[in-house]
């Protein structure tokens, strides 16, 4: 005979409780403890089997437990030791299930500072949902926040700028991040693409000013190293900039995004800008 909803829904209930170790506290009989994890974790396909077909019902009982247990901070030792089987459980009974990747990465990562593991179950969701920007965006903060690992933040914020309908933002993200890495022509041409595509007139005025502070810390750089050139060959430094063309160094001498020549002293070699940066560093 074939099984209501609501007898469908008990039997879920009854599988969790024997193949999770999901106990209730008993007052009446009044028991000293109550185990502090579960006690049996089966794999997703084995959760499959008693789903009744209902996975996706399930992935939701196990995920609303999931957050309860790991919000219980009194328990110490051990508290994470089933930390990935338990949301690999999870995603496995419902991989397009977004939210255990997003919050299963935030415990491991935040809460047990287990990174590699946030990234393996992140990846799983990326694989599973590929479509889904916000998994390697995550993953890029994790990387580029907590770990200061700028090139793994790389690889999953131009992961995610490669997925039809992700928001524009990310690019900035990309653009900021080849700053940090002070590779200034990779991230003029960045922030040229966004000032050129942008929308908005806050987007443009944001990436007008990294395209202005980038400009002339290019350029300062150029002469920098035309003065050493210069040096080293000569074995004194250059009386003024025009020396730097004379001597084959530079072809023209640049310009601050003012049309204002750059400053240069001499006597110690310094070039500076008179025009300031618009970005506070």
């Amino acid at each position: 005979m074939k099984k209501s909803l609501f007898e469908k829904t008990v039997i879920l209930l009854i599988g969790i409780a024997l193949f999770s170790g999901l106990q209730l506290k008993l007052d009446e009989l009044k028991l000293k403890t109550v185990p502090k994890e579960p006690i049996y974790l089966p794999s997703g396909k084995y959760l499959r089997a008693i789903a009744l077909g209902n996975d996706t019902l399930m992935a939701d009982i196990l995920y609303l437990w999931s957050i309860q247990h790991y919000s219980i901070y009194t328990i110490k030792e051990h508290r994470f030791r089933y930390l990935e089987h338990v949301y690999n459980m999870i995603t496995d009974l419902d991989p397009h299930y977004l939210d255990p990747y997003l919050i299963g990465a935030l415990i491991m990562a935040k809460e047990g500072g287990f990174y590699q593991m946030a990234f393996r179950l992140l990846e799983k969701g990326m694989k599973n949902n590929p479509d889904a920007w916000i998994l390697p965006v995550d993953a890029g903060f994790y990387a580029f926040q907590d770990l200061k690992d700028y090139e793994l933040a790389l690889y999953y914020f131009k992961k995610a700028a490669e997925i039809k309908g992700s928001p524009p933002f990310i690019k900035r993200l990309i653009a900021g991040i080849y700053e940090r890495k002070n590779e200034n022509q990779t991230a003029l041409a960045f922030w040229t693409e966004i000032y050129r595509t942008a929308k908005e007139d806050w987007v443009k005025t944001i990436a007008y000013n990294h395209i202005y502070d980038l400009k002339i810390k290019i350029d300062l750089e150029q002469l920098r190293v035309a003065i050493e050139l210069f040096k080293d060959q000569k074995k004194r430094l250059p009386r003024s900039l025009r020396e730097l063309i004379k001597a084959g160094f530079l072809y023209q001498l640049p310009k601050d995004p003012e049309g204002n020549n750059y400053l240069y002293n001499p006597r110690t070699g310094e070039v500076k800008s008179r025009t300031p940066f618009r970005l506070k560093r």
